[in-house]
């Protein structure tokens, strides 16, 4: 039971993260700021300025599958998809501009959108680098 209101929880706040305003930039902020749903349309062109973080989302819900247990206890699919989600938040930690048509448009500040969809990925990726680890410890004995 507390691992699904764990993953319903981390899946709260990946969805509200979408809804929310995500960062203000150079060109946009205050009310017109980009919402997460906004960057996740343009988020696949991320690896043309060296952003991956973007497929983090499509991690998510197989992952928090895995952490809760939906897929047998597998610690080392846990422990490499939980590393992949934490190096893809943080290659997000160093993100600092959108691609746009006329040029880059600079991050002047990151809003409540931006810390939500960190703390989803993140804490995902922590869960399951967690309890991979302690799965294989467990059967190691």
């Amino acid at each position: 039971m507390r691992k699904a209101v764990a993953g319903l929880a981390i899946l709260a706040c990946w969805a509200v993260s979408l809804l929310v305003p995500a960062v203000d930039t150079a060109t946009s902020s205050g009310a017109n700021a980009p919402t997460g749903w906004d960057i996740a349309m343009i988020g696949w062109l991320g690896p043309l300025t060296g952003q991956f973080g973007w497929f983090a989302n499509l991690l998510l819900i197989p992952a928090i599958g895995l952490a809760a247990g939906q897929y047998g206890r597998a610690p080392r699919a846990r422990l490499i998809i939980g590393s992949v989600m934490l190096i893809l938040a943080l290659n997000s930690a160093l993100w600092v501009d959108i691609p746009l048509d006329s040029g880059r448009d600079e991050i002047t500040s990151y809003r409540i959108g931006y810390w939500l969809w960190m703390a989803a990925i993140s804490s995902c990726g922590l869960w399951l680098v967690g309890s991979g680890h302690r799965e294989a410890a467990r059967r190691a004995e």
